[in-house]
């Protein structure tokens, strides 16, 4: 989305090498200040450098790791047909997302890591898009209401595909908004945030393209529109 700076963001930042068959491309992000997107006087937070996914998990990632498991649901293999390889991932249990994860060394992104990598750079998210960067979010308005091909868009100055209108992506933290770097509730719980924006063409929902949305639900609901990207 944020064109700006992608020639030393490119210079700055190490695609990492997939760690095994199946494991999703890594890119190193350096952290960083962070000035909280919904704060009134700018309030700053903090990441450490971490890696993300360059796209979301897709279908075919996925089942590899699954298949025959009890990560591969009915609900999965009941609506498998209905998305390419290359879509995201959805249908998703937060446990099974943080599972695949796991699998190869990885683990969820936090909120923070999330929307620090959304922000493309940015020290603070616009709270409209220009019309050249709503251009880039063509999966809205259009006619098929359904996930669509990971990396088909343009990067962000991260490098990152799809931050921006394809699914919902699952995070690690329990209903823990921008209070530091790592706010999961060590006690556990049966809630967690998912970020991302709706792929949808209807017109009340174009709220959910900022960046900026959080919305929490139960681990174990599934949904058409959710899935993840691994991070470490």
């Amino acid at each position: 989305m944020i064109r700006a700076g992608l020639a030393l963001a490119a210079a700055l930042l190490a695609t990492l090498p997939a760690s095994g068959p199946g494991a999703p491309s890594m890119v190193r992000l350096p952290g960083g200040a962070f000035v909280h997107p919904g704060s009134q006087d700018g309030l700053v937070l903090h990441v450490d450098p971490f890696d993300i996914g360059r796209t979301p998990v897709t279908w075919a990632q996925y089942k590899r790791f699954a298949l025959g498991t009890s990560h591969w649901t009915p609900l999965m293999a009941a609506h498998e047909a209905e998305f390419p390889p290359d879509a995201p991932i959805v249908f998703i249990t937060w446990d099974d997302a943080e599972a695949f994860c796991e699998s190869f060394g990885y683990r969820l992104p936090t909120e923070l890591e999330w929307e620090y990598a959304a922000a493309g750079g940015a020290r603070r998210l616009p709270y409209r898009y220009t019309p050249d960067e709503a251009k880039e979010l063509r999966w809205y308005g259009g006619a098929k209401k359904e996930p669509h091909r990971v990396g088909q868009g343009s990067p962000n100055a991260y490098g990152l595909y799809d931050l921006h209108g394809n699914v919902w992506e699952w995070v690690a933290d329990e209903r823990g908004s921008y209070t530091r770097q790592d706010s999961r509730d060590p006690t556990g719980g049966t809630d967690n945030l998912g970020c991302g924006q709706l792929n949808t063409d209807d017109g009340s929902y174009a709220w959910f393209l900022r960046a900026a949305v959080r919305a929490a639900s139960r681990k174990d609901q599934a949904m058409r529109f959710r899935g993840f990207r691994c991070a470490r």
